[in-house]
């Protein structure tokens, strides 16, 4: 059966189309498809086994996976490199700061309080405080970030209330720019204003104990009013149009 009679060609299978390779579990097979003629029969394609059937299973299960956690990390991680940069740069940007004083006594004048309030209205309160406490631990492992050096000793000498005050300032400051952002100049220098007041505040509280409650009001409050005052006015000129350059990068 199946063979032509002596004398007459086979018959042509006519419009008799290949399909391509289709997978189907653990194997695949080619599918033929006869549209006219008669042909003879077709054995069923044998499964794959062994190397060939592993290598397709592992395609079919594997590659959609792979594209799709490289699609979902690649973001997290970048944003992960720009709140590395923020903290460090924030941290440097203090550090910096601290190197641009006026002597005095018993607490030296410095751009510190500019350097923080800055980070809190333009990078908020998670930023800021990160950075601040970066800078801190930066100067307690003896790094010189500080405005006379570095080392634990800072942390319970008479300056140690401003340091406490720039953490409360970049929470207290920082919260407030991120809930209601920056809309102008009056803005940012109420907040530029309140950020002083906080950070004059604790270093007071902290330095009485030292010299006493009006001594420390005398030298470690009112020497800065005018400085705080004039750091503020420069505050409110800076951060609207930073609070912008910034927030397109993060």
């Amino acid at each position: 059966m199946g063979q032509a009679p002596r004398g007459q060609a086979a018959p042509r299978c006519h419009g008799a189309r290949l399909s391509a390779n289709a997978a189907r579990g653990r194997h695949a097979g080619v599918i033929v498809t006869l549209v006219s003629g008669r042909c003879g029969a077709v054995s069923p394609p044998e499964p794959l086994r062994g190397p060939a059937a592993q290598a397709i299973q592992s395609v079919t299960d594997i590659k959609e996976p792979i594209m799709t956690q490289t699609t979902l990390r690649a973001p997290t991680g970048s944003r992960a490199f720009r709140t590395t940069v923020a903290i460090v740069g924030g941290a440097a940007l203090i550090a910096l700061a601290s190197r641009i004083q006026v002597p005095m006594w018993p607490v030296p004048a410095t751009m510190q309080t500019f350097a923080v309030l800055l980070l809190a209205l333009v990078l908020g309160r998670g930023l800021a405080v990160s950075a601040v406490t970066a800078w801190l631990a930066y100067g307690v492992f003896g790094v010189p970030v500080f405005a006379s050096g570095g080392g634990i000793a800072y942390l319970m000498g008479p300056t140690a209330g401003y340091m406490a005050g720039f953490l409360i300032a970049a929470f207290v400051v920082g919260g407030l720019a991120q809930r209601a952002p920056i809309r102008g100049v009056l803005h940012a220098f109420a907040l530029a204003l309140l950020g002083s007041a906080l950070i004059l505040a604790t270093g007071a509280l902290w330095l009485a104990g030292f010299v006493g409650f009006e001594q420390a009001v005398a030298a470690g409050v009112v020497p800065f009013l005018l400085g705080d005052l004039l750091k503020s006015v420069l505050l409110a000129l800076t951060v609207p149009a930073a609070s912008r350059a910034i927030a397109a990068r993060l």
